[in-house]
């Protein structure tokens, strides 16, 4: 399944903000980079990044 930006936020709870600067850091969660465009060069998510992103949230959390 794919999804625009609003609804992968939406999915994983986190900000754009956020997500800006995680694809900006590329190495936090790399999967973020592997987004496709579409022909306005707007991101199509998959499930693989909303996986990524809940898995790293996951881990985040655990190790506080």
């Amino acid at each position: 399944m794919s999804y625009s930006t609003k609804e992968f936020l939406e999915k994983v709870d986190v900000s754009e903000a956020t997500l800006r600067r995680w694809i900006s850091e590329g190495t936090r969660i790399p999967e973020l980079t592997t987004a496709r465009k579409d022909w306005r060069g707007w991101r199509i998510w998959e499930d693989k990044h909303v996986k990524a992103i809940l898995e790293y949230k996951r881990q985040k959390m655990g190790d506080t």
